[in-house]
C-alpha cells in the first residue's frame, strides 16, 4: 500500500516558500559599493583659506561649531564641541572626532562669540 495524499505540504517543503528569492545575487553589495564613490579633496580658494585662518584665530575648546572637512576619501560634516583644540600640531576635535587643519573646509559658530 502507498501513502494516502492528505493535502498537507510536507514542513520543508513550506518553509522554502518563505526563503528570501534574490533574483539578482550580489546586487545590493554592488549598489551599496557604488554609493560610497570617493571624492577628490576641494581646492580652496585664497579667499576661503583666509576665512578659515580668521575662524580658527578665535576658535577655542568648548566653542559650538559644524565643521567640513576631506577625511581621505570624502566630504563629511562634524557637528558639536570643540573637545580639543592644538593650534601647535594643527588638529582639533569636535566630540570625538579628530580633525587636521589642512582637512578642514569650513567652519560655522552655532553661537555668536561673546565681545568682551
Amino acid at each position: 500500500m502507498g501513502k494516502i495524499p492528505t493535502g498537507k505540504m510536507p514542513i520543508e517543503e513550506r518553509a522554502k516558500q518563505f526563503m528570501p528569492f534574490a533574483a539578482l545575487r550580489g546586487f545590493g553589495k554592488v549598489i551599496k559599493k557604488e554609493e560610497k564613490i570617493k571624492t577628490e579633496k576641494p581646492q580652496l580658494s585664497d579667499e576661503e583659506i583666509e576665512e578659515l585662518n580668521a575662524v580658527a584665530s578665535v576658535l577655542k575648546k568648548g566653542d559650538l561649531v559644524k565643521i567640513k572637512y576631506y577625511d581621505g576619501e570624502f566630504i563629511r560634516e562634524s557637528v558639536g564641541a570643540v573637545t580639543e583644540y592644538n593650534p601647535t600640531m594643527r588638529y582639533l576635535k569636535v566630540i570625538k572626532t579628530a580633525i587636521s587643519f589642512s582637512d578642514v573646509l569650513k567652519i560655522e559658530f552655532f553661537q555668536e562669540k561673546e565681545e568682551k
